[in-house]
């Protein structure tokens, strides 16, 4: 069950990575669970360039709809700005909100794998956590077990 899940993440990583909001240079890195030590990495990007994203799941559980055939995961993408050092002339100047609604618009109705339903966004939230602006976009999909 842990390679679905990494693979899932990966590939919402990847589609947030090849939106143009994120890939355009100086490009907003997507990270997920497979790269490791999510902490340390997210705060190499944050000090390098003031924003990053990670791609987490937050609860996998019996689909109440289909209990016996499928799984509902939830996932959040996290998205950090360091606001001053990304406003600056050496950061992205991309804000956190503006990323976190673009993630939106891609993954809401997107269908990342077979087997799995359409991403359905829920909502986004905010809070500022020891000087860090974060937004986190919260959706879920549902694995359709055979």
């Amino acid at each position: 069950m842990s390679d679905t899940l990494t693979t899932i993440q990966d590939a919402i990583r990847d589609r947030l990575a090849a939106v143009p909001y994120f890939a355009t240079a100086p490009a907003i890195p997507v990270l997920s669970e497979s790269h490791g030590d999510l902490a340390n990495e997210m705060a190499i990007q944050l000090d390098q360039l003031g924003i990053g994203a990670v791609v987490k799941t937050t609860s996998l559980q019996p689909s109440a709809d289909l209990p016996d055939r499928a799984l509902q995961m939830s996932l959040a993408i996290s998205i950090g700005e360091l606001v001053v050092l990304n406003r600056s002339a050496t950061g992205s100047q991309k804000p956190a909100m503006s990323a976190a609604l673009e993630a939106w618009n891609s993954l809401n109705g997107w269908t990342p794998l077979t087997n799995w339903t359409p991403v359905a966004c829920r909502r986004i939230t905010s809070s500022v956590i020891e000087g860090l602006l974060v937004y986190v976009l919260e959706a879920d999909s549902t694995l359709l077990l055979s």
